[in-house]
């Protein structure tokens, strides 16, 4: 195998394919990404078994075909300080050669038959859905997924597809992230036709990685066991995480009886500068409603108290709840609006906080501090 291509488009694949690799594994092979060389194309491979990546670069010059296989984050490291414009790969007898027209490196080759490639995958459904959207349904769910090992169906992504629309949701059980974006084409029709599915949080990371550099149409096709996302350039292959998702509908809020609106940028700040003094053990900030302000406060006996004032328009009776300034910061993160809204109904019940466009964010207030 021998390919000349260029420098950037081989790096922003290695770096896509470097985001699969298990970031701890007592199987060498799955360290690993296969190139694949012909006609005018190279196709780079890699997988942990659970999440299996394919990107093809068009345009490049095959002077010999062929396929080899070599340590993935060597490579894309190697590429990714390159300084050169145009790259060549050039395989040996036991090592292939990178090099540019001043450095090179060779990297050792491993058995070919021990890579697995992409599972098979048979579809049983489809849809598509712009790149923009899609990034943009993941980013505002993805971090209220559990973070801990074992949380089964709320270590991922909830997506519940019907004919013309996607809703996808998020939760550890202390907070929900719920938003909702109408398809770009109609669900194909078949037995079963609405889709219920759980991806796995690495999936959605590299969703969101190899989709926040395009603007297309992509197609999701989904099997009862795994998920397909395919790009012009690239396909990714994910299992799907099995278990129950918990009943998130009765979490919701309906409505609040008190309700706030907020500049975002200004609450975030707010929040901050008061949560420096929050007690590491249990972060708690207390929200304090009148008619037209906010004052958040919070108090440790390690490190002292702290008091923050803005303006706000609040409708209700003067409220006082607390939350977690963490999780309130994440979802002010994830808005794009200048303006948020919040409606809760007391101090026991959970906060419903409108972020964007048919995005909802549901924290459960902090009441034994």
């Amino acid at each position: 195998m021998k390919v000349f291509c260029g420098r950037d488009p081989l790096r922003e694949a290695l770096s896509a394919i470097a985001t699969a690799l298990p970031t701890r594994t007592t199987k060498p092979v799955l360290e690993t990404v296969l190139f694949e060389a012909s006609g005018q194309s190279l196709t780079l491979t890699a997988t942990d078994l659970e999440v299996a990546i394919r990107y093809t670069l068009q345009g490049v010059s095959v002077e010999s075909p062929g396929t080899c296989l070599v340590r993935a984050r060597e490579a894309a490291d190697f590429v990714h300080d390159l300084s050169d414009e145009t790259v060549n790969l050039e395989a040996l007898r036991s090592s292939v050669r990178i090099y540019g027209k001043e450095d090179e490196c060779e990297l050792a080759l491993a058995d070919v038959g021990e890579f697995s490639g992409l599972p098979d995958f048979t579809e049983s459904q489809k849809l598509q859905l712009s790149s923009e959207a899609l990034v943009a349904m993941l980013e505002r769910t993805a971090f209220s997924a559990a973070k801990e090992i074992g949380r089964f169906a709320m270590n991922g992504v909830r997506a519940e597809i019907a004919a013309d629309r996607i809703r996808m949701i998020a939760t550890d059980g202390r907070r929900l992230s719920l938003v909702e974006c109408p398809l770009d084409g109609p669900l194909e029709k078949s037995a079963k036709s609405d889709i219920n599915i759980t991806i796995p949080i690495k999936a959605v990371q590299q969703f969101i990685r190899v989709l926040s550099t395009i603007k297309e149409v992509i197609t999701l096709s989904v099997s009862p066991e795994r998920l397909s996302l395919q790009t012009s350039s690239a396909t990714i292959l994910t299992r799907l995480l099995e278990g129950e998702f918990p009943r998130y509908q009765a979490v919701v809020p309906k409505e609040g009886k008190n309700v706030a609106e907020c500049d975002t940028k200004t609450l975030a700040q707010k929040i901050r500068l008061v949560a420096h003094l929050c007690p590491p053990e249990q972060p708690v900030v207390r929200f304090k409603f009148m008619s037209n302000s906010l004052t958040l406060t919070t108090s440790s006996p390690q490190r002292g108290e702290a008091r923050a004032e803005m303006p706000v328009h609040f409708m209700g009776a003067q409220e006082e709840v607390a939350f977690n300034p963490e999780f309130v910061l994440d979802g002010l993160k994830a808005s794009k609006r200048d303006t948020i809204r919040l409606e809760f109904n007391d101090r026991t019940a959970p906060g419903k906080f409108h972020l964007n466009e048919n995005h909802e964010y549901v924290v459960m207030p902090v009441v034994n501090e």
